[in-house]
């Protein structure tokens, strides 16, 4: 399951957002009444999966990932500037 508003978090409301742990029904109410239920039981679950995926090591660091998009951007910038 993918929510609309998680993969982009410069959607508008995005930063309103709460931190939905220990937050109540009521808590939450201004937010479904403003985005809908089903956006935010949407996002809610996204989150709970993401989680889980961090809980159990299924995702990779950003040191690693940053590393990565380094190399890739060094060896296309060499190429284009050997091809010059």
């Amino acid at each position: 399951m993918t929510c609309k508003r998680c993969p982009h978090p410069t959607a508008p409301a995005w930063s309103a957002w709460p931190n939905w742990e220990g937050r109540t029904p009521l808590d939450m109410l201004y937010y479904v009444q403003r985005d809908g239920f089903e956006e935010c039981e949407e996002c809610i679950q996204a989150s709970m999966l993401a989680d889980q995926d961090i809980a159990q090591g299924r995702v990779i660091p950003h040191d690693e990932v940053m590393e990565e998009a380094r190399r890739m951007v060094e060896f296309y910038a060499s190429r284009a500037s050997n091809a010059k």
